[in-house]
């Protein structure tokens, strides 16, 4: 999947309550998010770029989200289901975001 692809497919979940689970290589799952995708703040300063990290909030907490990031973004490997592998925010870490059961 593309980036593009991964993009459309959380913008998809946005009303969804889902599971986010950051992974880092070395220590395993360093963070855990659950809650309602509320929505993607494009974080570019111009509005002619689709290069920007995005800022995807949670509807219970707007403080709180994971950035997805075309800069740092590595296509999830497999098939497409309904999990997305977001970025990789730091070296060789990964974000996941699946639908909650």
């Amino acid at each position: 999947m593309s980036f593009p692809e991964v993009l459309s497919a959380l913008q998809g979940m946005l009303g969804q309550r889902v599971e986010v689970a950051i992974e880092s290589p070395a220590g395993g799952m360093v963070g855990h998010l659950a809650g309602e995708l509320a929505q993607g703040h494009d974080l570019s300063p111009r509005q002619d770029t689709l290069a920007a990290p995005v800022f995807f909030t949670f509807a219970e907490d707007s403080a709180s989200g994971f950035f997805f990031d075309p800069r740092t973004f590595a296509a999830p490997s497999g098939a497409p289901t309904a999990s997305c592998g977001a970025s990789r925010p730091a070296p060789g870490s990964t974000v996941l975001v699946e639908r909650a059961a």
